[in-house]
């Protein structure tokens, strides 16, 4: 009799598994259309003369200079870059500039201006942009969202802010449709994911969100990946980005073409790549 017993709860914890295995099975759902997009977490190295100073390059009617550090950018979509990772900085007198390119080689680069984003924006039009929201202090982000728009930034798609819960709450008023990475929220959502997705969808807490996840989440901790969990995401009217790793508040994108092996064929999300000029052309999916 025990030995009965002992064979019907064995039968139906393996039922149990196979019902949960097959409601996440990754084929339920059709792989998603499209490849990944590569986001570059800084812009491309330039080039330098024989006294080691950036080039510079002369562009538009007025053959007006480009500064280093917007060319530093711009290069990112050659690389096949779709999007980029932008630290915006406040100056003292209220104004925003990007970071300088750096060049420990040049007594001239280093000694020039940030350069304002009302110059850098108009030319980095064809790039969609994620903003740092840490760096920059909440009582300005009034001031950065109309100095945003008012440099031709399309909020419903083509701009993103990265911050902390608190950061994200005090952009979400003022960013309209503009995609939100609260990397805070991201670890409530992959937990209880991995508490509750077995149900075969995704928490609330993952809903209308930008899902950051490092490769280490990836797989068979994260129910349903790849296509099962995707459709999922999409459902939700949320985004999914991958990173290698994050260390407190630092987030470290791929730095080697071998862990796109890491991630599913079938990811079409965006990933967080170091070095976009090295990595990006390698990418061939």
């Amino acid at each position: 009799m025990a030995n009965n017993k002992l064979r019907w709860a064995i039968v139906i914890i393996c039922l149990i598994i196979g019902g949960i295995s097959l409601l996440n099975a990754s084929w339920l759902a059709d792989a998603p259309k499209g490849g990944p997009q590569l986001v570059a977490v800084k812009g491309t190295s330039l080039p330098v003369d024989e006294n080691g100073c950036f080039i510079q390059q002369n562009i538009g009617y007025a053959a007006s200079v480009t500064p280093p550090d917007v060319q530093s950018l711009q290069a990112v979509a050659g690389a096949r870059g779709s999007s980029l990772l932008v630290n915006i900085e406040t100056t003292k007198d209220g104004n925003f500039v990007i970071d300088k390119a750096a060049n420990g080689n040049c007594a001239r680069d280093n000694a020039a201006p940030r350069t304002p984003i009302s110059v850098a924006l108009p030319n980095l039009s064809a790039i969609n942009l994620i903003i740092k929201a840490e760096n920059i202090d909440a009582a300005h982000y009034p001031k950065l969202v109309e100095t945003l728009r008012a440099n031709g930034r399309d909020f419903d798609n083509k701009t993103m802010f990265l911050g902390s819960s608190k950061s994200i709450d005090a952009l979400r008023p003022l960013a309209g449709k503009a995609g939100l990475i609260d990397y805070e929220k991201s670890k409530t959502c992959l937990s209880d994911h991995k508490l509750k997705g077995w149900m075969g969808a995704l928490p609330q807490s993952c809903h209308n969100s930008v899902i950051l996840a490092t490769i280490d989440d990836l797989g068979f901790t994260l129910w349903g990946w790849p296509n099962k969990f995707l459709a999922n995401v999409a459902a939700a009217n949320s985004k999914m980005i991958v990173a290698d790793k994050i260390e407190g508040d630092k987030i470290i994108g791929i730095t080697s073409p071998e862990q796109f092996g890491d991630i599913a064929n079938s990811y079409n999300g965006m990933i967080l790549i170091e070095d976009i000029a090295k990595i990006g052309p390698t990418l061939k999916r």
